[in-house]
């Protein structure tokens, strides 16, 4: 282990053997109030460095920190605790949660649970539909006090608690609302809310809600019910025999639902009053003792009281079909434990979809409160459970991570009206000082150029004067997807191509034509949809489903140009290219219509992998070739004629339904045996013993419709009938298997090999195949699909790039297109979806989204108005786009209409983000701490909705402005040949500096010399004229040589001459009592700048240089 790897472990440690009172004595000792650990794009800020280090460590070494905005914590003088607020993500809403006033043994059972908790209510916020992030607060019990009995609720004692910490919550602003939870009543909250005006779950007197229990019952009852409904085929819960732990506020009023629902109720509960109360009401009830509650024979168990109540000890007694309840953290280990339950076919509803009724309740305060609107809230329980149980059911996932996906999903869209307002009032409490006892606040209504204030009036200049319809030049970019709202990595393409359009215009004075437009999002979208809806789009229909993807699609393209155009990237708005309005629609029919003319077009049955969730198949760049961990390894033997043993090992032994024969090693162990057979104990069918060259292993069976190489070995050794193991919808097709799924089918094909079997255990990662849109594990199936011969189209292809008529930023791309280009032969263009261009013989088939795209390029060179359009002269793509996109583009053009569709191609590395990674050190416990079991470090990713770490340009433009955003995403680029490029907080933090250092120095600089006359020229002011023409020169060439990078590195650079030249000036006024000509010489400096910097950073640069020209 390094060093600091081990200084991170000690810090850690220090937590988790500190009190909360440790800290508090800290804070008392270092005279802190207020402090804060927030976290962004990879890196921590602390406050207070010196004591917060040891918790920023463990944050780093904890599973449940999960990327968390923002911890604040407070005290006062007087009272003796601390008080907490976790801020997890902001993206959706303002944090909510509810304030926890409990005794915490040690500060990291603290940190922990505030850290799971607002995690949980970012979960619980976004599946529930609500527009509001996840957080949670904490007060610790001081330490005279044991148990909230002491401080009587109502005294004036602990409520002078709650009005302490709301202060701390007022000085917040508001990036956190909180609520009540565990150890906190209404009188609580009502505390509280007399100190500030972020504080729901307040009394009805006071305009709140009250109590929320009966509708969080309501809506655990519905989620019964759906859960039920997948088990049975009904929801009618009559006769169901439910076990209910817990008869508190919630589940006393479930266990009435229940009651009159007609189900048989056994119940246990501490309270005497509780149970004498439920015994009166409904007689019928069966008390039992809690811990005989989890040994009944029932249908369903439904945990109402504390969590982790379902766990590796409790699950083996589990006799149910379904788990559902009110308590919150079910799963004291949410993976393992749910694939506990699904291996012992036990259904279960994650507490976080059912029981959200309570914060659904207080959020509706801040509407005007009405209770008819909660209870249509707690009836919209019923469809979300069914959507999640069909989305784990098509990713064979369990529950739980499928309500985790759909939940992270959700939470990373934008609140549509404040957007990401929880990140600013964050970065708004640092730069003011929000820790210290003096806050400073910012004043910007002075400075030459605030960006909120200023882009949008630039823009619309832009826009009155035509600014970006050109035609002497064409350059494009990649079409950004509307399958979801854009993220950075989508824009980076669309940006470079603006900065070189604007600085062609400057180096030349010609003015482009911009080629932009959307991706319609083929199956991505129509995954998408698939997501928001309860049930399959088969029962939905397919008129309505194309309806509500045409209505997603339509949304999302308009939120693309709408953030374009605030990042400043300009372009023609009636030129927008779209596959799916008319003229996109005409160009894909057209072209298809073109090649089919031109017998270019073929139909074939063909094996091709095959997604059995998406039901379409896939090409090679639709399929992710991974690994999938898995804990069984199976070790098959087969019996020859005469009785000897054959041993082959797999992780997927459903495959052997489908073996045509049994393959040795060449001079292996079994050679001898060459040439007989043997008996498959799953199918009962003879497998000839084959011998195969270079085999890894001593034997094997052959399966064809398993793996390309399988189907190699089989076609070569004369076999013709391959065959199928699986349905459409991935199901089992084999005699005596119908209808199982993997899962299903693999116990019995096991079985069925009796004593010749070995199952070994243990962690292994094996090679699979799956969709790279829902990640599901593709089958190989025969088909019959459209395709495109491509020989001719190769041919003009390779003399293009031979000939130079097609150039590429680097020769490393050049080689990628040609080796790609060998090794494909024809293009297949038909899927099975039904989002997307119809194939106009078959209305179950699209065509493809990239050849749709293709059309779309040749849409924007011209055709078919003009049959020989010249090619666009640039574009911009990352490596994706460059096999996936612009190669068939290529093909597509020169062979309809003798040019390629692009001439000089500009390849930049995808866009990924620094996120950090927890690796298991080998060996360790798995009930170890996380600081005992992990080490830290840092990967880069790309960025992925179902990941939960996408992040939308315009939330980086209303924190940093636009020009900020641009200039940092020159810094990302690197040279040469780059598959990545990595967008960092250090590229934001160095754009914010160098830009607001400018703005800042030219305000004041302008305002010195005005109260000074002016004077002579000096050497200073010739010095920093000659090296603003240096850098202009080297910024010339840079965007002659698309070399942005190095352009945004020169603006760096004279930004910093330019703020030294600022200080000079000052120097100089007080010393000699005179400006100089610096007057002149900061107009000519600005000047000049605006003309060369324009392209990287429009909006500062021209607001700089009229403002300064207005003073005189």
């Amino acid at each position: 282990m390094i060093k600091k790897d081990e200084t991170r472990r000690e810090l850690a440690k220090q937590v988790r053997n500190s009190t909360v009172y440790d800290l508090y004595n800290d804070f008392v000792e270092n005279n802190i109030y207020k402090a804060f650990i927030v976290f962004g794009n990879g890196e921590f800020n602390l406050s207070h460095p010196k004591v917060l280090k040891p918790i920023q460590s463990f944050f780093e070494l904890s599973q449940d920190f999960a990327d968390h905005e923002g911890v604040f914590i407070g005290r006062e003088e007087g009272i003796e605790t601390l008080f907490f607020a976790f801020v997890h993500d902001t993206r959706r809403g303002l944090a909510q949660g509810g304030l926890r006033f409990s005794k915490y043994n040690t500060l990291a059972d603290l940190l922990v649970d505030g850290l799971r908790l607002s995690q949980g209510m970012t979960r619980k916020n976004a599946l529930a539909g609500l527009w509001w992030g996840g957080g949670k607060g904490i007060m610790a019990f001081p330490p005279s006090i044991t148990n909230t009995e002491e401080l009587k609720t109502g005294s004036e004692a602990r409520r002078e608690y709650f009005r302490a910490y709301g202060r701390f919550i007022a000085s917040l602003g508001g990036v956190y609302y909180t609520a009540e939870d565990v150890g906190t009543n209404t009188d609580d909250m009502n505390a509280l809310l007399s100190q500030n005006r972020f504080t729901t779950c307040i009394s009805a007197s006071n305009g709140g809600s009250g109590n929320p229990s009966p509708f969080t019952a309501r809506g655990v009852f519905r989620a019964m019910q759906a859960g039920w409904k997948v088990i049975s085929g009904t929801d009618n819960l009559k006769g169901v025999k439910v076990a209910v732990q817990g008869a508190g506020n919630v589940g006393y009023p479930l266990i009435k639902y229940l009651y009159e629902a007609g189900a048989k109720i056994w119940f246990c509960e501490f309270s005497e009053t509780r149970i004498k109360q439920a015994l009166e009401e409904m007689p019928e009830l069966t008390l039992v003792k809690a811990e005989e509650i989890f040994d009944l024979d029932v249908d369903v168990f439904a945990p109402c009281a504390i969590g982790a109540q379902v766990n590796s000890q409790t699950i083996p007694r589990l006799k149910v079909k379904l788990v559902c309840g009110a308590a919150n953290n079910i799963l004291k280990e949410p993976d393992s434990d749910s694939i506990a339950l699904r291996e012992r076919g036990i259904a279960f509803v994650p507490d976080f979809v059912c029981n959200r009724m309570g914060i659904i309740n207080c959020a509706d305060e801040w509407l005007g409160y009405l209770s008819e609107d909660i209870r249509v809230a707690a009836e919209k329980v019923y469809p979300d459970t069914l959507r999640v149980f069909k989305y784990a059911k098509n990713r064979a996932v369990t529950t739980m991570k499928a309500a985790i996906d759909l939940a992270d999903i959700s939470a990373s869209e934008l609140h549509p009206l404040i957007l990401h307002r929880g990140r600013r009032i964050i970065d708004n409490l640092v730069n003011t000082g929000w820790h210290k006892d003096q806050v400073q606040k910012e004043n910007n209504q002075d400075l030459a150029f605030v960006p909120v204030l200023d882009e949008t009036e630039i823009r619309v200049g832009w826009e009155r004067e035509n600014h970006f319809r050109g035609n002497e030049i064409s350059i494009a970019a990649a079409p950004v997807s509307a399958a979801s709202t854009p993220d950075l990595s989508s824009f980076l393409s669309p940006l470079l191509m603006d900065i070189r359009a604007r600085s062609v215009e400057m180096l030349t004075g010609k003015r482009a034509r911009r080629l932009l437009g959307s991706n319609h999002g083929g199956l991505s979208l129509q995954i998408s949809i698939e997501q928001q809806i309860p049930y399959e789009r088969e029962e939905v229909g397919k008129p309505r489903f194309v309806e509500l993807c045409h209505d997603f699609h339509k949304a999302n393209d308009e939120e693309i140009r709408k953030q374009m155009h605030k990042l400043g990237i300009g372009f023609d708005h009636n030129k927008w290219l779209s596959p799916m309005n008319e003229s996109g629609k005409r160009a894909v029919n057209n072209l298809y219509s073109f090649l089919n003319n031109s017998d270019l077009i073929f139909k074939q049955n063909r094996l091709l992998d095959y997604c059995p969730r998406c039901h379409t198949v896939l090409v090679s760049s639709d399929v992710h070739r991974g690994e999938l961990k898995v804990e069984n390894r199976y070790q098959l033997n087969f019996k020859t004629d005469k009785n000897e043993t054959i041993e082959t090992k797999v992780f997927f032994p459903e495959y052997v339904l489908g073996a045509v024969a049994i393959a040795i090693k060449k001079g292996g162990k079994y050679s001898e045996i060459k040439g007989r057979y043997v008996i498959n104990p799953a199918t009962g069918k003879q497998l000839p013993i084959i011998e195969i060259e270079n085999s890894n292993t001593e034997a094997e069976f052959i399966t064809p419709l398993h793996s390309y190489d399988d189907q190699k070995v089989a076609t070569e050794n004369g076999f013709r009938d391959f065959p199928e193991i699986f349905d459409h919808n991935g199901n089992i097709v084999t005699e005596g298997y119908e209808g199982l799924n993997r899962e299903e089918v693999r116990p019995l094909i096991i079985e069925k090999f009796g004593d010749d079997k070995d199952v070994f255990r243990g962690n292994w990662n094996a090679d699979v195949l799956s969709c790279g849109r829902c990640d599901t594990l593709v089958v190989a199936k025969q088909s019959n699909q459209i395709f495109v011969k491509l020989e001719e189209a190769k041919e003009l292809l390779y003399k293009a790039i031979e000939d130079e008529e097609i150039k590429f930023s680097h020769s490393g791309w050049k080689n990628t297109v040609l080796n790609y280009l060998n090794n494909t032969e024809t293009w297949c263009i038909s899927r099975q979806y039904w989002w997307g261009n119809e194939v106009s013989e078959n209305d179950d088939e699209v065509f493809s989204t990239w050849f749709s795209l293709s059309a779309l390029s040749l849409l924007g060179s011209g055709w078919n108005k003009n049959p020989k359009p010249q090619p666009t002269d640039e574009v911009f793509v990352n490596p994706d786009y460059l096999i996936r996109w612009v190669i068939p583009s290529q093909l597509m053009s020169l062979l309809v209409t003798g040019r390629p569709a692009f001439s000089n191609v500009h390849v930049h590395g995808s866009l990924h983000i620094v996120e950090r990674q927890l690796k298991e050190i080998e060996g360790t416990d798995n009930t170890a701490f996380d600081e005992d079991r992990f080490v830290f470090k840092t990967v880069k990713k790309p960025m992925n909705k179902r990941m939960g770490n996408v992040v939308e340009p315009v939330t980086l433009i209303r924190r940093f402005g636009a020009d900020t955003l641009r200039l940092a995403y020159l810094l990302s680029l690197g040279h040469g040949y780059q598959m990545q490029v990595t967008a960092s907080q250090d590229h934001i933090n160095q754009a914010k500096s160098s830009l607001t250092r400018i703005v800042t120095k030219i305000t004041n600089i302008v305002n010195v010399i005005k109260k000074y006359p002016k004077g002579e020229a000096t050497q200073i002011d010739k010095n920093v004229l000659d090296f603003c023409d240096k850098i202009c020169e080297e910024t010339r060439r840079a965007y002659h040589e698309v070399r942005f990078h190095d352009a945004a590195k020169f603006l760096i650079e004279m930004n910093e001459n330019f703020a030294a030249y600022c200080n000079e000036i000052a120097e100089n006024c007080h010393a000699n009592g005179n400006s100089g000509d610096a007057q002149e010489v900061l107009k000519t400096l600005m000047s000049k700048m605006q003309e060369v910097f324009s392209p990287i950073c429009p909006y500062q640069y021209e607001k700089l240089s009229k403002w300064i020209n207005s003073k005189g």
